[in-house]
């Protein structure tokens, strides 16, 4: 009888600290794994263990494998306490903190730019009703000779 699961391959722990975990999706037949790809995921330093995983079981049904068993993830949970440390995590918080303000810089200039747009688009639409008021002007002048 044909069945697949899910089994935890790899757990990898970066320098920063994130945690990298390779799982191998199995086709097994009495015992007998007769294929699998592998499904990875990473959890950053100090991020949610159980919003990740439940992120990666839910992807997992969704493609109709097993789901990462509890003693999985309690391994996955396990290394990432082990190295999770006060400064990793630290450095992890202010990484957080320098994404932010580069992603909030980065939105006023598009929000600035946006405005240069419909500024843009406002004197546009003034020339073209300018245009428009010629063009009749002209017919009206021409159909009057």
């Amino acid at each position: 009888m044909l069945t697949k699961r899910t089994v935890l391959d790899q757990i990898e722990i970066t320098q920063s600290g994130h945690i990298q975990a390779r799982f191998r999706k199995e086709v097994v037949e009495d015992d007998k794994v007769l294929a699998f790809e592998y499904h990875r995921a990473v959890i950053e330093c100090g991020g949610d263990c159980d919003g990740q995983m439940a992120a990666v079981n839910a992807h997992l049904k969704a493609l109709g494998c097993e789901t990462v068993s509890n003693a999985d993830i309690a391994a996955i949970k396990k290394h990432a306490c082990a190295s999770w440390t006060p400064e990793k995590l630290e450095k992890a918080s202010a990484d957080v903190d320098a994404k932010i303000a580069a992603v909030t810089s980065k939105q006023a200039l598009l929000l600035e730019q946006v405005k240069l747009i419909e500024a843009a688009k406002v004197r546009i639409e003034a020339e073209e009703k300018k245009l428009a008021e010629r063009i009749r002007a002209i017919r009206n002048a021409k159909s009057a000779v």
